[in-house]
């Protein structure tokens, strides 16, 4: 994955929110798969998290029939790469993972041995997390080591435009 840290308040959310709604408005004809962890119930438990991403990726690329959606954990964890792999034949997909930190800790989920080295699959996938977190260590030591960038802080006028581009455009 392509990893987006900093610490809070650096603007993380914003833009990988901003860079979902330029890339849907850019290619239409894609499809960007966004959760942002934390901001709905569930949203922070990894396996409602991979259940909800594998539910969308098999309508949406209407792969209902070929391939039963389980309900527990491990099956998830496993299924989630197989689904991948069937998508990258489909429209483009890019898949936006955000606050991967605020994830509880059910099922290691900060271990991150639930997302899948996306190196040789023609999906990418882009996660943000806090520097100074549990999934910040996880992902580092992956090989090949996965795209990072860091996120410094903006100028206090730099980020009111960014929130008012990601609110009112």
């Amino acid at each position: 994955p392509l990893v987006l840290h900093g610490s809070p308040g650096m603007g993380k959310t914003s833009t990988l929110a901003k860079f979902c709604r330029d890339y849907r408005e850019e290619r239409p004809g894609a499809f960007v798969l966004s959760h942002f962890v934390g901001s709905a119930p569930g949203s922070t438990d990894i396996r409602h998290t991979l259940h909800r991403i594998c539910s969308i990726l098999l309508e949406e690329y209407e792969l209902e029939d070929e391939v039963d959606l389980p309900q527990t954990y491990d099956e998830l964890k496993l299924l989630f790469p197989r689904i991948l792999e069937l998508c990258a034949f489909g429209r483009p997909l890019v898949i936006c993972l955000d606050s991967l930190n605020a994830l509880s800790d059910n099922h290691r989920a900060h271990s991150l041995e639930w997302l899948p080295h996306t190196q040789h699959l023609a999906v990418p996938v882009i996660v943000s997390t806090y520097t100074d977190s549990k999934s910040f260590e996880a992902v580092k030591p992956r090989l090949p080591t996965p795209p990072m960038v860091v996120l410094l802080g903006m100028p206090e006028e730099e980020r009111k435009q960014l929130v008012r581009v990601a609110l009112f455009e």
